[in-house]
């Protein structure tokens, strides 16, 4: 697990915020950043990002009942049944007080600059690994056969839990799509990592 709070400094221009001393700041900056980039945050991942394992450790456990009650933080759910998965997002109220806390209003200028906030909001070398070998692979256009990205990535089988796990998150984010078309599955990245497009000269 990368230390991510402490990298959150880097993104936020207010005096005397250092990251990673706040739960409560350091979750709410979180969540703004995702809705800057569009990009789909799961309860479970927010908890890994601001360094808990998982959503019942004791310090996490309260913080989104809190967020909720106070009109901050609200809930959706994608899937069903047991891909059923549980997103954070910030209310209109809740962004009010992410830009207070320093959250930048708009996304970068390019997609070179949006896809470096998407490996700094990654929680493992596996997921910017994957990420980066989209990005260099045509990912973002015709994609990459699953196959080719499983050994691309240094794994025999897709079922390896080092390539499940990654791809698994990266899709639950919104990154990557998954397309079958002739018998054969191919990985293509979503256009939340190029947003502007492909006529700024980035991937």
């Amino acid at each position: 697990m990368l230390n991510f709070r402490k990298t959150l400094s880097n993104w936020v221009d207010r005096e005397g915020y250092e990251g990673g001393n706040d739960l409560r700041e350091d979750a709410l900056i979180t969540l703004g950043l995702y809705h800057v980039l569009g990009l789909v945050l799961t309860l479970e991942h927010l908890a890994n990002l601001v360094g808990y394992n998982n959503l019942t450790s004791k310090a996490f456990r309260t913080l989104p009942l809190d967020l909720r009650k106070e009109g901050i933080l609200t809930y959706r759910f994608n899937g069903t049944g047991k891909s059923r998965i549980k997103i954070a997002a910030l209310t209109p109220q809740g962004w009010q007080v992410a830009r207070s806390l320093g959250v930048p209003s708009e996304r970068p200028a390019t997609n070179g600059g949006a896809q470096e906030w998407i490996r700094r909001l990654l929680t493992t070398n596996n997921e910017i690994a994957m990420f980066n070998l989209l990005l260099e692979g045509n990912g973002s256009q015709s994609g990459i056969p699953r196959s080719t990205l499983c050994s691309m990535m240094g794994y025999s089988r897709p079922d390896s839990k080092g390539f499940r796990n990654p791809l698994s998150s990266l899709q639950k984010l919104g990154l990557i799509r998954q397309e079958t078309e002739g018998g054969i599955k191919t990985v293509v990245l979503t256009d939340i990592s190029s947003p502007h497009g492909h006529s700024d000269g980035s991937i």
